[in-house]
C-alpha cells in the first residue's frame, strides 16, 4: 500500500508501536552496524555502541538481530523489518519520511534526535484499549476516550507535520 501511495504522490506515515530506542537500533543495524553485530553474534558480551543509545551487549539487542540460522521461525519477521527500512530509504528523494513513534520526547530524546534521516514524531505513550479503565473514558468506550484526546493532540501538535 505504501508503495502505491508513494507512486501517486500521496504522503504516508509509518506508525511504529515500539519505543524510539528499538527503532534506532534497527535503523542503525540496517544502515551500518549489521556487519559488526553479525560478526560478533556468538559473543553475547560484546558491546555495540549505537549512536544515541548507551552501549549494549549483543545479548541485550532485539533477538531478531541475532538470528544465526536461515530456517529460524522469526526470519520472516526480520525480512519484513528489512523491507520497512528499505521502503523508508526509498522515500528520501523528497521530504524526509515520517514515523510516528510510541514514546514521548522527554523519555527518549537521544534516540529520537539521532536518526536524522527520518522525521521521528513522538505520539505516546500509546496504550492498548484494554489497559485503560472504563472510569477514565468518555461514555465508557475506547472511541469515546480517544475522540477527546485526538482533538487535543492534533491542536497542540499542528506544527509536527511540517
Amino acid at each position: 500500500m505504501a508503495d502505491i501511495a508513494c507512486h501517486y504522490g500521496i504522503p504516508s506515515v509509518l506508525y511504529w508501536i515500539q519505543p524510539a530506542t528499538i527503532f534506532a537500533i534497527y535503523h542503525h543495524y540496517f544502515h551500518s552496524y549489521g556487519g559488526v553485530i553479525a560478526s560478533h553474534v556468538c559473543d553475547p558480551c560484546f558491546e555495540v555502541a549505537v549512536p544515541g543509545i548507551p552501549p549494549l551487549r549483543i545479548r541485550e539487542l532485539p533477538s531478531l538481530l541475532t538470528i544465526t540460522v536461515p530456517d529460524d521461525p522469526y526470519t520472516s519477521i526480520f525480512e519484513s523489518l528489512q523491507e520497512i527500512f528499505s521502503f523508508l530509504d526509498r522515500q528520501k528523494s523528497g521530504a524526509k519520511p515520517r514515523v510516528l513513534i510510541n514514546t514521548f520526547d522527554e523519555l527518549e530524546a537521544d534516540a529520537l534526535a539521532d536518526v536524522s534521516e527520518v522525521k521521528l514524531i513522538a505520539v505516546g505513550p500509546v496504550r492498548a484499549p484494554e489497559l485503560i479503565s472504563s472510569s477514565r473514558t468518555r461514555s465508557g468506550t475506547w472511541s469515546g476516550w480517544t475522540r477527546g484526546r485526538r482533538s487535543r493532540w492534533c491542536t497542540c501538535r499542528s506544527g509536527a507535520w511540517r
